[in-house]
């Protein structure tokens, strides 16, 4: 949706689920050509292949076979895959899918179908499946029995297909527990009835839905997010919300509303809502609170009320007896405008504004987070104090603008730091003093080689927990990083060397990623980190393998020189003299003990 805009922290571990450790072995003992196969994952993307690959090992858990030209899936394609966990086939030319091809996969829990050619959903589709995403496909019905059966299946994405309501059989959900849909870009005119009664998220933006009528959501009451973005929607009928009383997110943006939908004030868990983009020209004071001081309800993060005839920004506080947030994003604005004084949260990313003045923060005292990212800021633009008089602001976003050097004085209450994306090759003495409560500093993609950190510029900063310093001109490691750092991001960089004993000023740290350097050799002890989780140091020149830590669940050494990879060893089975373990051989239970 338009107004979930990307963080750009470069966060360390971007998704909830376990990832599988990828591995290289060279001697696995079938690989499809062409592929790359690691521990329990074949990678077999962007090949250009017409059909599934045969030699798939018969342990593997995960099979990435997008960006292809397949235009089956065969009754045997996938004969043996018993412990298969995830199938990509995005993204290729699939029109016909035998009714007994995913009999074998017992396990299967995500398929990804996207961007292909399909007319209707599988059929037989494992009753394991949690997830199913089958966006921008030619599918135009789903009949009664198209989900019989899979009482697991709680995801479906199922946008870009010309589904109109006739095109959902009554029955098609029934006894799934589907907590989140999208049937988004399609030929929708009014809300389907016939969904499944579980749903938590569904979302419906960019149809062609002309109203919301009393009885819509009348099987949804445990709904929580509501989108129904870019439709045609002139009516939302009185009472139509009060059968989703647990409703906290509502997106009605670009449609054609002339008022406030009624029934928000009687929903207490709502705290976010999308009016952007309507002709909304006048606001009520009882159009989102409610009347009567003993109703209790949940403050607002969020009204989006922009691009409406009423300029939302001058409406009385009176108004809005809650905290604000302020959205002036994507509206090609080369000035910050006036900022109502009861503004916590301020949006003006994605505009053309070149200089951040004091004078549209005159009035402001509460403000909390502000997002200037994808500007043309630059560092002599910016009035000296501008920000530092914020004494509550814990979040500033100034990644994707042309910022030469840091800007500097900030408030000593600031938390996140995005300065990624600018040329930053500068910092001067004191930039990064009085900055106590960081915890996340993002700097990569600018120019700081290690001259600039030879001030060590980290060191006070005693509760940074992350920095991210990829994308730069580093050859050596940063100096004296605070013992509180869990996350190092250094990819992208010079760097050919980690010192001895350089981490055991750093005991905390969960993820390392040093992809994309110069690394050759490293200390075999380097790291014996009881914490550490995640290591990546693919790309870069490593010729043998170093000691790896038990607690490790997520290592990367892809695009190296080494020859041959050794089992994970302690410390005490590593003969340092030798470099040779001492065991001499491993029986397959501890193979799998390590790999689990």
């Amino acid at each position: 949706e338009d107004d979930d805009d990307d963080d750009d922290d470069n966060s360390l571990f971007p998704t909830t689920e376990p990832i599988i450790p990828l591995i290289p072995f060279d001697l696995f003992p079938i690989c499809p050509f062409g592929c790359q196969c690691y521990v329990r994952v074949v990678h077999c993307s962007d090949l250009g292949l017409t059909s599934i690959p045969r030699n798939i090992p018969p342990d593997t858990r995960m099979i990435d076979l997008q960006n292809n030209k397949i235009k089956e899936v065969k009754e045997n394609d996938l004969q043996g895959l018993t412990s298969l966990y995830a199938l990509a086939l995005n993204n290729n030319k699939i029109s016909k899918i035998h009714p007994k091809a995913f009999q074998p996969t017992k396990k299967l829990r995500r398929l990804y179908l996207s961007h292909n050619q399909l007319t209707e959903i599988p059929t037989n589709l494992p009753k394991t499946l949690a997830e199913l995403r089958i966006h921008a496909n030619k599918v135009k019905k789903i009949h009664k029995d198209a989900f019989k059966g899979m009482t697991s299946l709680h995801v479906l994405e199922m946008s870009a297909n010309p589904l109109d309501n006739d095109g959902i059989e009554p029955g098609a959900f029934e006894g799934v527990n589907i907590y989140h849909i999208r049937i988004a870009e399609a030929k929708l005119t009014s809300i389907p009835k016939e969904l499944p009664s579980s749903l938590l998220e569904l979302h419906l933006d960019d149809n062609k839905i002309t109203a919301i009528e009393l009885e819509d959501f009348n099987r949804y009451k445990d709904l929580q997010r509501l989108g129904l973005g870019n439709n045609k929607i002139k009516d939302v009928e009185n009472g139509s919300f009060a059968n989703i009383p647990s409703i906290r997110e509502i997106h009605l943006e670009k449609n054609k509303l002339k008022k406030v939908p009624p029934g928000l004030p009687q929903l207490k868990y709502l705290q976010v809502v999308f009016l952007h983009s309507n002709h909304i020209a006048k606001l009520g004071v009882n159009d989102f609170c409610p009347t009567g001081g003993r109703k209790k309800k949940a403050l607002y993060s969020g009204i989006s009320l922009f691009n409406n005839p009423v300029k939302y920004w001058e409406v009385q506080p009176s108004t809005f007896p809650f905290p604000l947030s302020m959205y002036c994003d994507h509206r090609k604005l080369k000035t910050i405008p006036n900022i109502p004084s009861h503004i916590q949260q301020l949006y003006l990313q994605n505009n053309d504004i070149e200089a951040v003045p004091t004078g549209p923060f005159t009035n402001v005292t509460f403000l909390r987070e502000i997002n200037l990212s994808y500007n043309k800021i630059k560092f002599h633009m910016i009035d000296h104090g501008v920000f530092a008089k914020f004494s509550n602001l814990v979040q500033l976003h100034l990644q994707h603008n042309e910022l030469e050097e840091f800007p500097f004085p900030l408030p000593s209450s600031l938390e996140r730091l995005l300065l990624g994306f600018n040329k930053i090759s500068r910092l001067s003495g004191n930039a990064l003093e009085g900055l106590p409560n960081i915890t996340m500093l993002d700097l990569c993609n600018n120019f700081l080689d290690d001259s600039v950190l030879k001030g060590k510029p980290f060191s006070n900063m005693k509760n940074l927990m992350q920095l991210n310093l990829c994308n730069n001109k580093l050859q050596t490691m940063p100096p004296d990083l605070p013992s509180s750092l869990m996350y190092l991001s250094l990819e992208n960089n010079s760097i050919s060397y980690i010192p001895e004993h350089y981490f055991n000023r750093l005991p905390k740290i969960i993820a390392l990623r040093m992809s994309h350097n110069n690394l050759q050799n490293i200390p075999h002890n380097t790291f014996n980190l009881p914490n550490l989780l995640e290591l990546n140091l693919g790309h870069n020149k490593l010729k043998q393998v170093f000691y790896i830590p038990r607690s490790l669940q997520h290592l990367y050494i892809e695009d190296n020189d080494i020859e041959m990879f050794r089992r994970f060893l302690t410390p005490e089975e590593y003969d340092e003299d030798d470099n040779h373990e001492t065991h001499d051989h491993e029986t397959e239970d501890d193979h799998e003990a390590e790999e689990n």
